[in-house]
């Protein structure tokens, strides 16, 4: 038994092992089989018929059929909240079914679009990117009208600003044009052209007042005029910034002895300076109507080919748009100053007039009066209104306003804070006699005054280690606050001053000495030696108003750092 299972292990393993011969073999048996006869049945071996193209086209269009009514079932709704196919007012049979484009479905799968675009997640998967995209689209136009609403707050910011600038007599560029549109008088401008604003100013000042021009345009779209108005304008203010850049960038150049840069030297092409004076005279003067047929003129000469020197045209219609703003600019003036004075006609009739009607020849000779006569029953009369007037306000007459001078000082201040300390009496200092041009004219007077003193604590790393608020640190100086009072100053148009002085060899603290015009002598006062704060917003303040002087100041807190 053993040596039969050997030999049979033996022939298997002959048998699993690859013979060649024995492969050809069999393959030229297979070549060699030949086909029953017809008459024993049907012949076994494929037709060797080929599939055309349309029969290809013809099954994938069925196949994509298929796919899409497969598609279009899972993506149809089946309910309809509130309403069905038998009840429901549209008379809509098929109202519970959601409409799906199987003809766009079956194109698509014919084209190779997968089925899994056509599944009910995908369809969720796009109409949530849709509402994203319309979410994104609204919030994008909120944000846009948020915008446009932010713009038109700083256009009547500035508008207001405007106003107070021309109440208060600090007009800028921008006011003044601003006021060329509007008819009112309640401000007193001098109103020239528009475009003779520009005369002087500096090369920043030229670039501010063009972003304004710009804003302007942006949003002052009121009427036509307003936008015509604001075009010519930035014309203008782009053709006069480039110049007066140019004349800084020559200046600048001139006095480092360096060369210009290359696009500014010399003149324009085709305008040589000799022809400039002839251009001014052509384009100037005229109209803007005019400068619109002359501009149209030399635009259908270039086109003709008939222009002989094509660069000098293109210079001069260079600055035919510059002539042609200030014209427009002009005219608009020219309107606004017309409605202006109608509108000054129209008040001045409505009003009447106050003089009286004059009277020809000897009319009523006999009533006349003589003028000396006359002058003198007036002067009796006024005197009498005036004696009456002091009589009557004699007794409701109020206290000399150095009464009033410590409750206008508190207003000034403000109330008293935690650590203020009315100082002065005993820090004023003696200064040494002096005697002053206007002695024999003026009795001296020392001024009055009201300050305070403004102390606290200074919580640096020392005091905060070694103190707490229950034991809190010393108190040192913040500040002062002085209100010296000048009610009867002879000049008033010369504010007084403040000087301030060594304090003998003593560092830790200094002298500031108040010095006016007569009848006052001098004042000084023994403060702290620090580093004055000069910004507003810490407290800075130097100002002689209603005959006050005051002069407040914190001293600079320094900070220690690593």
């Amino acid at each position: 038994m053993p040596s039969s299972s050997k030999r049979r292990r033996h022939h298997s393993s002959d048998d699993s092992s690859p013979d060649p011969a024995s492969d050809s073999k069999r393959r030229s048996r297979s070549r060699r089989w030949v086909p029953e006869s017809d008459s024993d049945g049907p012949s076994k071996r494929r037709s060797s018929r080929r599939i055309t193209d349309e029969e290809i086209a013809e099954y994938m269009a069925k196949k994509a059929q298929k796919k899409a009514l497969k598609a279009a079932k899972k993506l149809k709704a089946q309910t309809v909240s509130g309403y069905s196919n038998d009840s429901n007012p549209f008379g809509d049979s098929n109202l519970n079914e959601k409409f799906v484009w199987r003809k766009k479905i079956e194109r698509d799968v014919s084209q190779g679009v997968p089925l899994d675009e056509f599944s009910v997640k995908a369809e969720k998967k796009r109409q949530r990117e849709r509402m994203a995209l319309l979410a994104r689209d609204r919030a994008r136009a909120e944000f846009q009208d948020w915008e446009k609403k932010e713009e038109e707050f700083h256009f009547d910011q500035s508008k207001v600003r405007s106003e107070i600038r021309l109440r208060e007599g600090r007009t800028k560029p921008i006011d003044i044009l601003t006021k060329h549109l509007d008819p009112s008088d309640d401000f007193e401008v001098e109103i020239n052209e528009p475009y003779m604003v520009f005369k002087g100013l500096t090369v920043i000042e030229m670039e501010e007042l063009h972003d304004d021009i710009k804003l302007h345009l942006d949003l002052d779209r009121a009427t036509p005029t307003h936008i015509k108005y604001w075009e010519a304008l930035l014309v203008v203010s782009e053709w006069e910034l480039a110049e007066a850049r140019k004349k800084d960038a020559s200046e600048r150049a001139r006095v480092r002895g360096e060369q210009l840069p290359p696009e500014m030297i010399g003149q324009e092409r085709g305008l040589h300076s000799s022809v400039e004076a002839d251009v001014r005279n052509l384009l100037q003067g005229k109209t803007y109507g005019e400068l619109e047929t002359l501009q149209s003129q030399i635009e259908s000469q270039m086109r003709s080919g008939t222009a002989k020197v094509v660069e000098y045209w293109e210079a001069i219609l260079k600055r035919l748009h510059i002539y042609k703003a200030k014209a427009c600019l002009k005219e608009i003036h020219a309107k606004m100053l017309r409605t202006r004075l109608e509108r000054l006609e129209t008040t001045q009739s409505e009003v009447g007039s106050y003089s009286p009607l004059q009277l020809h020849g000897d009319e009523n000779e006999e009533n006349a009066i003589d003028p000396e006569e006359d002058k003198a029953i007036l002067e009796r009369r006024r005197n009498a209104v005036l004696e009456e007037r002091r009589i009557q306000e004699l007794p409701l007459r109020p206290a000399h306003p150095e009464d009033n001078f410590e409750k206008s000082a508190m207003k000034s201040m403000g109330v008293m804070e935690e650590g203020d300390v009315v100082f002065g009496t005993n820090d004023e200092i003696n200064l040494d006699s002096q005697v002053y041009w206007w002695h024999d004219k003026y009795r001296p007077r020392k001024p009055k005054y009201f300050n305070r003193v403004h102390t606290g604590y200074e919580w640096n790393k020392y005091n905060q280690t070694h103190y707490d608020h229950d034991n809190p640190p010393p108190k040192i100086v913040q500040g002062y606050k002085f209100n010296i009072f000048y009610p009867d100053l002879v000049d008033k148009s010369k504010a007084p001053t403040y000087t301030i002085e060594k304090d003998g060899d003593s560092s830790e603290t200094c002298i500031i000495r108040f010095h006016a015009g007569p009848p006052y002598e001098d004042i000084a006062f023994r403060i702290v030696n620090k580093e004055w704060e000069y910004s507003h917003k810490k407290g800075f303040k130097c100002t002689f108003e209603r005959g006050i002087l005051h002069v407040y100041f914190n001293f600079k807190r320094h900070r220690y750092r690593r």
